[in-house]
């Protein structure tokens, strides 16, 4: 993943369309057999969890990358936008419990990690739990009730290993002293 987004919101879309397809694969599990080899489309998703349309039309907006309606200013937008993001988290939380994993926090837009920072907020009494993995430099500010959990760098020996293994050879000596060097303990980028 590059370090900047295709659009803004990339990836609060990415996390909303997620949600949106697991509920639509419990719904699909729930229903009758016959329905159980077919696929049942994203959309129904947010419908089964009795969202308002005004939330779900915001919502098929957002995860298809419309523009907001023209009538609509973008200050005015992004507030109703983040309201049916909170409904859809809360309700989802409520309804079924929610499990967020997240990988790579450090890299997700501003305009995607401030909606979904609010919405986890207000998440406290429900049955929600979100799991991410950020880079030690993420600030503790951004998400001060949260419980951390700082992993030691690996040792050079491993961070070898694994840059030995994914080249399929043994490394020279200098070729390992430039990896455990760049990697500084992370065998993502060793």
């Amino acid at each position: 993943r590059t370090m900047e987004p295709v659009c803004p919101l990339h990836d609060l879309r990415q996390l909303v369309r997620s949600l949106a397809e697991s509920i639509a694969e419990v719904l699909r599990d729930v229903q009758s057999v016959s329905l159980a080899t077919e696929r049942i489309p994203w959309q129904q998703g947010l419908a089964h969890l009795g969202l308002a349309d005004a939330d779900q039309r915001r919502l098929r907006h957002l995860v298809t990358g419309g523009e907001p309606p023209e009538q609509m200013r973008l200050g005015t937008h992004r507030i109703l936008l983040r309201a049916s993001v909170m409904r859809l988290f809360d309700a989802a939380a409520r309804q079924l419990g929610l499990c967020m994993l997240i990988d790579d926090l450090h890299l997700m837009d501003p305009q995607s990690l401030a909606p979904l920072t609010y919405t986890l907020s207000l998440l406290s009494g429900c049955r929600a739990i979100c799991v991410a993995t950020a880079r030690p430099t993420l600030s503790p500010q951004l998400w001060p009730a949260v419980v951390r959990t700082t992993l030691e760098p690996l040792p050079p020996e491993v961070i070898a290993e694994v840059a030995q293994r994914a080249m399929g050879e043994p490394l020279g000596p200098r070729a390992v002293e430039l990896v455990l060097e760049r990697a500084a303990g992370n065998p993502s980028t060793a």
